[in-house]
């Protein structure tokens, strides 16, 4: 069976049959509830929405997609994933063919009779993987780098440990035994990547066919992508003989453009029956569009006020990053608890960090729990508990300037 190129750093160009996967740890995540009434053609542009508002990078510096759950012909849920762009895709310019995609996409359409608990392996790092009862896709994704050689079975069952008693499941939950990992189960085209899922559950066991999943139609495959919908969406016009894609710029938008369709109406003037009643009909029309885009907006609203939160708090520990530190995931728990991973060029520039956070008042509690060197630097994963986020920060002493002698005449 093929394996899938697993991306460390940046994805290289891929063929037009070809999966780049990077590792889980690089991205933040989030499930997200859709608003009543959206339509999938929205999607992309609620979802860019978001992590344009809330990301403390513009939107052409990241790389973001999503996921998306039904039930029937509803979509009611997302995950939206996202990372810092040079992490993920490196500096160049987007690439033709294939697909570049989050490793734990080979998860989408996983679905449960109760709430569930597995955990992942892809290249660098081991995620614990939470599914609600059937869901077809995580609510949560939590990663640890895993610094071990895949065949170390050892060194990834401690890392799945150190993850269980982090998750610390329900009673109710079910924890999946072993660790889960994802190959090609074919040839992947534009239109559809097929998975399957093999699970290890003893030091001397070997991996067994476990599941099958893929990625398909071409729409939920394009909103799974890393690479830009704008650049996603020209490609495929491409391929449909000029029919375009279009990705609409969200329900707001749309209000404003119904709204100024129905002040157009309302203020031109017939002079001919004719034109009256074909106005008069638009303008109902235009009416009923109104009040369906009003009760979406509130819906919108109300699930923003609930699902913005985590991205607050992301803000909040970004505000005190300093440059040489790289927030690769974070991860909010259902209470108090947030968890960062990142990496740093030392271990110094960490505990920088680490006393910025405390400092900041924001937190009752920060605790560093990891922190590992490499030749590239370090990574580290911090444990935080949430406070109050208008906190103002302890004031610093200034650095005294070292005192220069004065040559005697």
């Amino acid at each position: 069976m093929p394996t899938l190129t697993q991306n460390q750093t940046s994805a290289t160009a891929p063929t037009a049959a070809s999966v780049e996967l990077v590792t889980a740890a690089r991205f933040v995540c989030q499930s997200i509830d859709i608003p009543e009434g959206m339509k999938s053609r929205d999607l992309a542009g609620f979802v860019s929405g978001m992590v344009e508002e809330e990301s403390p990078l513009p939107l052409e510096h990241i790389a973001w997609g999503f996921v998306t759950a039904r039930k029937g012909r509803k979509i009611t849920k997302a995950l939206a994933y996202a990372s810092a762009r040079n992490l993920v895709l490196g500096d160049d310019e987007p690439k033709s063919g294939g697909s570049i995609l989050p490793s734990f996409a080979a998860l989408h359409g996983l679905s449960f009779g109760g709430a569930t608990w597995l955990f992942f392996l892809d290249s660098e790092s081991l995620s614990a993987v939470y599914f609600s009862a059937n869901e077809s896709i995580p609510n949560r994704i939590i990663s640890r780098y895993h610094h071990s050689d895949l065949d170390d079975w050892s060194g990834l069952a401690a890392v799945r440990a150190e993850l269980l008693k982090s998750i610390n499941p329900d009673s109710e939950d079910t924890v999946l035994d072993g660790i889960v990992r994802a190959e090609l189960a074919g040839k992947p085209t534009r239109k559809k990547v097929p998975f399957s899922l093999e699970q290890k559950t003893t030091a001397n066991g070997g991996w067994k066919a476990w599941r099958k999943t893929e990625l398909s139609p071409e729409s939920i495959l394009i909103g799974a992508d890393l690479r830009d919908p704008e650049f996603l969406s020209a490609e495929l016009s491409s391929r449909r003989d000029g029919r375009s894609l279009v990705i609409a710029g969200g329900v707001f938008a749309a209000a404003i453009a119904i709204m100024g369709i129905f002040e157009m109406i309302l203020g031109s003037r017939a002079s001919q029956a004719e034109e009256a009643l074909s106005q008069a009909e638009a303008q109902e029309t235009a009416v009923e569009q109104l009040k369906e885009m009003e009760i979406m907006t509130k819906a919108v609203e109300a699930t923003l006020q609930k699902q913005l939160l985590p991205f607050d708090w992301m803000m909040a520990v970004n505000e005190f990053r300093p440059e040489e530190i790289a927030l690769t995931s974070a991860y909010m728990g259902s209470g108090d608890q947030m968890n960062l991973n990142g990496e740093g060029d030392n271990v110094k520039t960490v505990n920088d960090y680490v006393t910025a956070l405390e400092n900041s008042n924001r937190f009752s509690e920060v605790k560093l729990v990891e922190v590992k060197t490499g030749k590239n630097g370090a990574t580290f994963r911090i444990e935080l508990v949430i406070g109050d986020i208008n906190a103002e920060p302890t004031p610093q002493p200034e650095e005294a300037e070292p005192a220069t002698e004065v040559a005697g005449t």
